[in-house]
């Protein structure tokens, strides 16, 4: 599990690999499982539990956007 967290200025994006559980965030929680994509956008209290028999695999990927 990855508890109630947030990233100061950074908005976060998950693709799940492999493995269930669900995704909390300030306006709910999701199901999750393989091929689903999450994005939190920066500053947005989530957390993550594998609430499934096996592993979870994520790729995260961090970014602070910019202004064009």
């Amino acid at each position: 599990m990855f508890d109630w967290h947030l990233h100061d200025g950074l908005t976060e994006i998950m693709y799940v690999l492999a493995g269930s559980g669900k995704v909390h965030d300030e306006d709910g929680q999701y199901d999750y499982a393989s091929g689903d994509l999450f994005t939190f956008p920066a500053n947005e209290k989530h957390k993550i539990v594998n609430t499934g028999d096996s592993e979870s695999h994520m790729i995260f990927v961090r970014f602070k956007e910019k202004a064009i």
